[in-house]
């Protein structure tokens, strides 16, 4: 089959890295796969590329431009694609509004993200309306399902779940580092905003030192240079750091390319967001053997197993956070290799690319064959 894979750019963000190991995966299986964005940013480019994936860059000349639903428009009617997928909000509209009248293949739009009806205000009902123009929608997390079709009823007959897929071969078991009595090395993979909760986590910190003498070490890696509204969730953190003479446990690594290194020099992966769909952070975590300690929210507590691999928290509590850190400190070692093996064995399970590409591969054809009825 050919397909037209849909999303804003290349660059570094989650959305992304899932649209590339997609595009990847269906090109590996023999579908000829085209990809179609209007940021030219091109972070995940070469990996596409290196899988024979062809790209098409429409710049938009400004941020209400219409240009890319113009140059879809043509695509679609000169690509003689299969089926289309868009991922995001953006270009899931400019996929739907370049669809008007029917025209073009098939075309399945993705939710990444979660959202409640207090936040989504006007235009977020008018984007999700605009799903009516797609053949079908998915979302990355059951809580987002429920969330959409509480809200929107119509939905129900024409959404379902995919989780995330890991490289699981790539994103492969790491040996755990050498536990330190005393000491707890956490990774954190997440660009930097409010939502990140990074306050609440250099909170916790300070707490695991002053009620438990444990010492916390954070590595902080991912995208700084998000917003104003990032900016200002670094100062707040690094402003309660050094009150607390806790700035030398906190590192700001920036942007990685290459996580598997951080994750093989942590004892545990902590991700204390206050909203999610099914973040890479985790996924990739657990493919490589390492244990999570999450928020309560989303689809956190189906990733933790029961507690098998890992662990929750409120996340809008510091002392939880740092209850949780404190408890996984003080598991034996023969917890710690359990937990681990468990994480690894849940994403070869549950998070795999073959698990991933065959479930959109899947509904492509039912798409296809449906529309040949």
């Amino acid at each position: 089959m050919k397909f037209l894979l849909i999303i804003d750019s290349l660059g570094s963000g989650g959305a992304q890295r899932q649209m590339v190991t997609l595009a990847a995966g269906l090109a590996a299986r023999g579908h000829h796969v085209e990809m179609f964005t209007y940021y030219d940013d091109g972070h995940f480019a070469h990996f596409a590329q290196r899988a024979g994936v062809v790209l098409h860059v429409q710049a938009k000349a400004s941020r209400f431009s219409l240009q890319p639903v113009v140059a879809l428009r043509n695509l679609f009617k000169q690509g003689r694609f299969d089926c289309a997928l868009a991922f995001l909000e953006t270009p899931s509209v400019y996929a739907e509004l370049a669809r008007l009248g029917r025209s073009g293949p098939p075309l399945v739009v993705s939710e990444r993200f979660c959202y409640s009806p207090a936040t989504l205000g006007w235009r977020g009902r008018l984007q999700q309306e605009l799903h009516r123009l797609a053949d079908w929608i998915t979302v990355n997390s059951f809580h987002q399902k429920e969330v959409m079709v509480k809200m929107f009823p119509w939905m129900a007959s024409r959404i379902s779940v995919i989780w995330n897929g890991v490289d699981t071969d790539h994103f492969a078991t790491q040996p755990l580092p050498v536990p330190v009595e005393g000491k707890l090395r956490v990774q954190v993979l997440a660009s930097l905003a409010s939502k990140k909760n990074p306050l609440g986590l250099a909170k916790a910190v300070g707490l695991c030192r002053d009620e438990y003498g444990l010492l916390v070490e954070v590595n902080w890696a991912g995208v700084q240079t998000v917003s104003a509204e990032g900016g200002k969730a670094r100062q707040d953190a690094d402003a309660f750091l050094k009150a607390h003479n806790l700035a030398d446990q906190w590192c700001w690594t920036g942007e990685v390319r290459d996580v598997r290194p951080l994750l093989a020099d942590c004892d545990v992966a902590v991700h204390p967001s206050f909203a999610e769909g099914l973040p890479n952070a985790l996924c990739e975590a657990l493919s490589c053997g390492r244990p999570v300690l999450a928020s309560n929210i989303g689809d956190h507590a189906l990733l933790v197993d029961g507690g098998a691999n890992g662990a929750l928290f409120d996340p809008s509590s510091p002392s939880a956070i740092a209850a949780a850190l404190y408890a996984h400190s003080m598991l034996s070692e023969d917890e710690r290799i359990r937990k681990a093996a468990s994480a690894r064995r849940y994403a070869e399970m549950q998070l795999s690319r073959l698990r991933y590409v065959d479930a959109y591969e899947s509904k492509f054809a039912a798409l296809l064959k449906g529309s040949k009825k």
